[in-house]
């Protein structure tokens, strides 16, 4: 019998997703909330969030050239991003907002999150100032958009801040609004 390995295996496909991701390559979903839609590849929401693989699998097939699209509702932009980075490094960080993200995760069936420590990031205040504020507008400055993407980029999280091109989403689902519900009728 002979057996064959590659070395760093693990960070060579992460690094790669993480590049896709970046570029929209073979991205076939798109997350979006309060205007921020961020592309992401099916296999990965689905592989690590059983609510989003059971959205993705019982929602119907795009046509081809055209994504998915998931509306998180409940989740604000800040959060939605900070869900992608960690489904695609599987980390989160981030100042404030640490029980908003935390419960999101667990609302979507992301388990077995640690804390391993704090971090003081100028970088991550400075994203939630423009998200907001591109929010209360109809979209973001070519300056504050610049500063987002400088921020996205360093997180390895992909983000469109501009309204949906219509060729990418068409199916598109609601997320949040089910989970409102359901919270209104748990003891």
């Amino acid at each position: 019998m002979w057996r064959y390995q590659r070395p760093g295996f693990e960070a060579l496909v992460l690094a790669e997703l993480q590049r896709q991701q970046r570029c929209r390559q073979f991205c076939d979903t798109v997350l979006r909330a309060e205007g921020v839609s961020v592309p992401a590849h099916s296999c990965i929401l689905s592989a690590l969030s059983p609510q989003l693989s059971c959205a993705l699998s019982t929602s119907p097939a795009p046509p081809s050239g055209q994504s998915h699209l998931l509306d998180f509702q409940a989740f604000g932009a800040c959060t939605l991003m900070r869900l992608v980075g960690l489904l695609y490094s599987g980390e989160m960080v981030g100042e404030g907002e640490r029980q908003k993200v935390i419960s999101a995760a667990t609302r979507l069936g992301i388990q077995g999150l640690v804390e391993v420590g704090k971090r003081d990031d100028k970088k991550e205040r400075e994203v939630e100032d423009v998200v907001q504020q591109s929010t209360r507008r109809t979209g973001p400055s070519s300056a504050e958009e610049k500063r987002l993407m400088e921020w996205v980029s360093q997180r390895d999280v992909g983000v469109q801040t501009d309204a949906l091109q219509s060729s990418e989403a068409r199916t598109e689902r609601k997320m949040g609004g089910e989970q409102r519900e359901e919270e209104k009728h748990s003891p």
